[in-house]
C-alpha cells in the first residue's frame, strides 16, 4: 500500500491554527454556527464527544474541512465551559490516539512536515545511520534512524508521560552534536505524544464556548457516561457511591496523574487497581480508568485487572501496599502519616469521620477479618508475584 503524500487536514484538524479557522469559515463566528439544534457542527460536536467518552477516539470525518476543523474548535470550547479537567484529557488522549493510528500509513516528508507544524525542531536525515538489529537468511537487518530531533525539542516532548519509559531515555537513542537520531516508529510515538500535548494547550488557550444552557447540559450528560465529567466513581457493588475526596492522598495523586495522561509509575498501577477493586469497583469501571494511559492497551490491563481481583491465576484477591511500602516505593505524597497503615483503612476511616459511616462495606473486600485491613494481610500484592499493569501492549514481572 502506497504511502500517503497529502495530509487531510479533516483527520488532522488540531494542525489548523485558530486564528486560521476564522478565514475558512469568512468571518462567521464559531458560537453562531453551533447555536441551531440541527447545525451539522454542533451535531458533529456532540458526535465527537460521544465518540470520545465511550469508544476512546473521536468520529471519523464526514463534513467539509472547515467544519470539522470548526467542530473541533467548538468541542475544545465547550469543554472549557464545562471546566471538567480530566475531559480535557480524554478529549487529546482521543485525539492522539487517532492520530497515532494515521501517522503510520504516512510518508517520512510528510510525518516531518507534521512535526514541524507543531514546532518541532525535526529533520529527515538523507543518509541515515543504521544499527544492526539480528541476521535473517544470512542477510543482516538494520535499524535506519532517518529522523533527528533537537535534544531540546526531544527531551521538551518526552519528560512528561514517556519519562519513565527507558526506550525514550536519553542513554536509550543515538545522541550527536546536539540531535536525538530516531528509527521512524519511535518517531511516530514521540509525533503522537507531541500531538497530545499540542490539543491540551489548545484548552490553555480558548475561552470557553459562549452557547446556550441547553448544548451544555447535554455534553454534560454525554460526558458523564464514563464519569469524563463526575467528582465521583459509582460503584456497581454494596456501596452506592465512591467518595473520592475520601480517598488517602497517594490513591488521589496516582489518579489525578493518571486522568491527565501521565504515564504513572508500575507502583501507582498496583495501587490504583488493588484499591478499587477493593472498595468495591467492577474490573471494568477500573480498566476504564486506565484509558487514560498513554499506551493503554484493553486486552493487557483487563487480564491484569481480572489477575489481582482474584479471577485469574491463583484465584487470590490482592490488597494495597502497606503505608510503609508505598513511602518506601516513594508513591505517598506526604511527610507526615494518615490515621491508618494501609490506604483502604485510611479511607473507610476517612468516610466514618465524614458522617458516612451508615455505608455497608463491599462483601468482598478482603478475605481477611476487618481487623486485617491495617496490617500486611496474606494477600497483599506484589510487583514480584503478579505481572504489571501494562499498557504497553506486553507483561512483564518486576522485582
Amino acid at each position: 500500500m502506497p504511502r500517503r503524500r497529502v495530509i487531510d487536514y479533516r483527520q488532522f484538524p488540531f494542525l489548523i491554527k485558530r486564528e486560521e479557522l476564522s478565514d475558512l469559515l469568512r468571518g462567521a463566528p464559531l458560537e453562531q454556527l453551533v447555536e441551531q439544534e440541527d447545525s451539522p457542527i454542533r451535531l458533529k460536536v456532540l458526535h465527537n464527544l460521544d465518540k470520545i467518552v465511550t469508544e476512546g477516539i473521536p468520529a471519523e470525518p464526514s463534513l467539509p474541512l472547515e467544519h470539522e476543523v470548526a467542530a473541533y474548535y467548538a468541542l475544545a470550547m465547550l469543554a472549557k465551559s464545562l471546566a471538567e479537567r480530566r475531559l480535557y484529557t480524554k478529549i487529546a488522549v482521543a485525539y492522539s490516539k487517532q492520530a497515532g493510528g494515521l501517522l503510520e500509513g504516512l510518508d517520512d516528508e510528510t510525518l516531518v512536515g507534521i512535526g514541524q507544524k507543531l514546532g518541532l525542531d525535526v529533520e529527515l536525515n538523507n543518509q541515515p545511520q543504521k544499527i544492526p538489529l539480528h541476521l535473517k537468511k544470512g542477510t543482516v537487518v538494520y535499524r535506519a534512524l532517518s529522523f533527528s530531533m533537537g535534544l531540546k525539542s526531544y527531551l521538551a516532548v518526552v519528560s512528561a508521560r514517556l519519562s519513565q519509559d527507558k526506550k525514550y531515555h536519553i542513554s536509550s537513542n543515538v545522541v550527536s552534536k546536539g540531535r536525538v537520531y530516531l528509527d521512524k516508529e519511535t518517531y511516530t510515538r514521540v509525533l503522537e505524544e507531541a500531538i497530545y500535548q499540542h490539543v491540551l494547550k489548545t484548552f490553555e488557550a480558548l475561552e470557553p464556548l459562549r452557547v446556550d444552557q441547553k448544548l451544555l447540559e447535554e455534553a454534560r450528560k454525554i460526558a458523564q457516561v464514563k464519569g469524563a465529567a463526575s467528582s465521583d466513581i459509582a460503584s456497581e457493588q454494596g456501596v452506592q457511591v465512591v467518595k473520592e475526596d475520601a480517598f488517602p492522598p497517594c490513591v488521589k495523586r496516582a489518579i489525578e496523574r493518571l486522568r491527565q495522561g501521565e504515564n504513572v509509575s508500575h507502583a501507582e498501577r498496583f495501587l490504583i487497581a488493588t484499591f478499587l477493586l477493593n472498595i468495591g469497583l467492577e474490573v471494568d469501571q477500573v480498566v476504564e480508568l486506565f484509558s487514560y494511559a498513554p499506551d493503554f492497551n484493553e486486552k493487557i490491563t483487563r487480564y491484569q485487572v481480572e489477575h489481582l481481583a482474584g479471577l485469574r491465576g491463583g484465584r487470590k484477591k490482592y490488597m494495597p501496599y502497606s503505608c510503609d511500602k508505598l513511602k518506601a516505593l516513594g508513591v505517598c505524597p506526604i511527610l507526615d502519616r494518615c490515621d491508618g497503615r494501609n490506604p483502604l483503612s485510611v479511607y473507610y476511616k476517612k468516610l466514618k469521620k465524614g458522617g458516612t459511616d451508615t455505608l455497608e462495606r463491599p462483601r468482598d473486600l478482603v478475605r481477611e477479618e476487618v481487623g486485617n485491613v491495617d496490617g500486611e494481610g496474606d494477600h497483599e500484592g506484589g510487583e514480584d508475584e503478579v505481572a504489571d499493569i501494562s499498557t504497553h501492549g506486553e507483561s512483564y514481572t518486576t522485582g
